[in-house]
């Protein structure tokens, strides 16, 4: 019996038995010591400083038996396997980036006992790098806003903000402040002079990044509603938009044409339209279009713009539309139109009375079937 077994109790052990003829009876045994994974090299112990660019090998070997297994996890996201030597004792990182950054963990199992588990922390530095939160920020005279920007840098530096290049200090209308790496600029009533391009400057030993916000007083780009859109009847097809402004929308630019595909080099020209608003009592503004002799079955595309005192708001995302050849395709009824009509050679609004004729026009049809 053995007994208080430690690694170098295993082996072979073997059993011999004389007896009266030649040859004696042997029996051999292997005995295996079981031994729980333990991790026995690391990088030096602590968080690991190292440049941006350059490249740093992550180690972690272990002894047990059997042979443990050794897996490396990260706290943000996977890590590609042509970094691992064969054995995954090895992990190479070369031309470090700020998002290579974090907690690489080492976990080395063999089915005996408990996993040995450890902890490297690698910090990347580098310059400031500055990201807007939002590019664009919308907002109307008399109106409260902020302007934030994300700034990673190691190690952490200075921060300044800048409107058209002029720096910015604390007043009246103009506060700071900074909650982990957001840094927001609050302005506590828009004025015309307010309105401009915003900097966020920030600096380290390294170097320094920047990004820029405007602020701006134009209409958001309008959104087409493909829900709200259809056609009515042959060769007529409602559109419809919305359009959120702060200040008063004056009229749209609505432009199509044939699509020819997003890589055809050839493209037909613009029709372009200029289409009125009746001024609406709401910072939320819809707007429906119906564009006449149309071909059917051949898709467009169109985008659309919006207009007010502050000038021409950016496109909206590109839509495609195809009017088909027989009646209704879908109806389509929104809440909120001018009432005036105002009429052009490729196209009409579309007045109130006229959507809910046509409405009750749909039920009947539908009852009759």
């Amino acid at each position: 019996m053995l007994s208080n077994l430690t690694v170098e109790d295993a082996g072979q052990y073997t059993c011999e038995v004389e007896t009266d003829i030649e040859n004696p009876l042997i029996l051999t045994h292997q005995l295996d010591i079981l031994v729980p994974p333990t991790i026995e090299e690391l990088n030096a112990p602590g968080e690991l400083q190292v440049m941006k660019g350059s490249s740093i090998t992550l180690k972690c070997r272990a002894k047990g038996f059997p042979v443990p297994k050794i897996e490396w996890s990260r706290s943000t996201g996977s890590i590609p396997l042509e970094l691992f030597s064969y054995d995954r004792s090895f992990l190479t990182i070369t031309n470090l980036t700020r998002q290579d950054g974090g907690e690489y963990a080492c976990t080395a199992e063999n089915g005996v006992g408990f996993p040995d588990r450890h902890v490297i922390r690698i910090n990347v530095k580098h310059s400031p790098e500055v990201i807007p939160v939002t590019q664009v920020v919308y907002t109307g005279i008399g109106e409260p806003v902020e302007l934030s920007c994300t700034v990673y840098a190691s190690p952490t530096g200075s921060m300044t903000w800048y409107h058209n290049s002029m720096v910015l200090d604390h007043d009246n209308n103009t506060f700071f402040r900074s909650k982990g790496s957001v840094h927001t600029l609050f302005i506590s009533e828009v004025k015309l002079e307010t309105l401009g391009n915003y900097t966020c400057l920030a600096s380290n030993v390294y170097g320094r990044g920047e990004t820029t916000i405007q602020l701006t007083g134009i209409p958001e780009p309008p959104k087409y509603c493909p829900e709200l859109s259809g056609e009515w009847n042959n060769g007529i097809y409602l559109l419809a938009w919305t359009c959120s402004s702060a200040t008063a929308v004056i009229k749209y630019r609505l432009q199509y044409r044939r699509f020819q595909g997003k890589h055809s080099v050839s493209q037909e020209p613009w029709f372009k339209i200029e289409i009125s608003e009746e001024s609406q009592d709401t910072s939320l503004y819809s707007m429906q279009y119906s564009l006449e002799h149309l071909s059917a079955w051949v898709t467009y595309e169109a985008t659309i713009e919006a207009y007010n005192k502050f000038g021409w708001s950016y496109p909206s995302q590109p839509f495609n539309f195809t009017p088909n050849s027989g009646g209704v395709s879908k109806p389509a009824v929104i809440s909120t139109q001018p009432k005036t009509q105002s009429m052009t050679s490729f196209g009409t609004q579309v007045s109130p009375f006229a959507v809910i004729i046509h409405a009750i026009l749909l039920v009947i049809l539908v009852l009759n079937r």
